[in-house]
């Protein structure tokens, strides 16, 4: 916001033009230099806004259009809100006279339940709403009417600004029933029927033939992944996975070495530490050095990332990657470097079929030469 002018006129509404609505009329609100102040209705005029925001009659009320140009209400005018709900004030000795047309869209003000968010697009849905505001499934959005009938609006609903800028939330009606602790309601997919594999799906939407219980008293009733069964509110479910890795992969890991050794690579594994030592790797001066890698838990489903150098090495400071935390592993004092040839942004994200303990030789190789 900066220095406006006062010869462009306000929106000037002509009351007859106003198409009325059928329907209850929706509740608006302003916000005048950084307070929210409620509003009787989408158009208002200029004293209105003057005298709830106890505007001094030294100064100007301007639409914020964050332009140079924002517009100067003038006194006695109609204002229509759907134009723009955010309006801040200058003292009149610093509006100039040679304003020009603003071109700039108007800020746009949506409130629910009392806080509020500028943007500049009018064409809102329920969806966007909840995203901005971080609304969760367990409220329903509706918009606030001036009447008991408010009305609620689904994330695929549209919910224009134009038709009023204030909601509030109440807590979603509806089936609600728990998976695994966590509850789930009609929103996220709970119906009157579903099957096994329907409420699997909540907590696992990947899991391959999971087993489904459903939790009363007394007992755990398995429920088929094919049969639908009746979902009565507060229903209670677990729902076990099959395919859980507990740590990595033993032999694998062994086979793997063994690749790097029959190559005649010096490598070590740390048993009880899930790490591997590379051994004299060569280094972009003509040096050596060792290298460190931890092994993660559910390797190889989980990635190798990362490297520890000695602690103290010079590479600690030339080799690409910030420096990171100290450890200690199979006697010494390492320092990690960040380092991540498998991550998304790589031309070979991590493969757990193809990559491993002896191909990330081979990124170390790269990346300290």
């Amino acid at each position: 916001m900066s220095n406006h002018t006062p010869n462009q006129a306000g929106d000037g509404d002509a009351v007859e033009n106003k198409t009325q609505s059928c329907h209850s009329v929706a509740k608006w609100a302003a916000l005048i230099n950084d307070r929210l102040v409620p509003m009787p209705g989408r158009h208002v005029t200029e004293t209105i806004l003057r005298d709830q925001a106890s505007i001094p009659p030294d100064e100007v009320i301007v639409r914020d259009h964050n332009d140079p140009n924002d517009p100067v209400i003038e006194p006695g005018n109609e204002i229509d809100l759907a134009k723009g709900e955010v309006f801040y004030t200058l003292p009149k000795c610093d509006v100039g006279t040679n304003r020009k047309p603003c071109k700039a869209p108007a800020k746009r003000l949506i409130v629910v339940n009392d806080r509020h968010e500028i943007v500049i697009r009018s064409d809102q849905s329920g969806k966007t709403i909840r995203d901005l505001f971080g609304l969760g499934f367990e409220v329903t959005l509706f918009s606030d009417l001036e009447s008991q009938n408010d009305q609620s609006i689904d994330p695929e609903d549209p919910a224009s600004l134009d038709e009023g800028n204030v909601f509030i939330t109440r807590e979603a009606g509806g089936l609600k029933i728990t998976v695994n602790n966590q509850p789930f309601r009609e929103a996220e997919g709970v119906k009157e029927m579903m099957t096994g594999a329907e409420i699997a799906k909540l907590v696992f939407p990947n899991a391959k033939n999971p087993t489904v219980k459903e939790i009363t008293p007394g007992e755990k009733a398995e429920v088929p992944l094919n049969k639908a069964i009746s979902i009565e509110n507060c229903d209670a479910f677990r729902v076990i996975r099959p395919d859980v890795v507990a740590g990595f992969q033993s032999g694998r890991v062994e086979r793997e070495l063994q690749l790097l050794r029959e190559g005649g690579a010096e490598v070590t594994l740390l048993q009880g530490e899930n790490a591997v030592i590379y051994h004299a790797v060569p280094t972009c001066d003509g040096g050596e050095t060792d290298v460190l890698v931890t092994i993660p838990s559910g390797y190889p489903a989980g990635k190798l990332d990362n490297a520890y150098l000695p602690a103290g090495s010079p590479l600690l400071r030339t080799a690409p990657g910030a420096e990171q935390d100290f450890a200690q592993f199979g006697g010494r004092k390492w320092r990690k470097k960040s380092v991540h040839p498998y991550s998304g942004k790589s031309n070979s994200p991590w493969d757990q079929n193809a990559h491993g303990i002896h191909t990330y030789l081979g990124e170390i190789l790269s990346w300290l030469n």
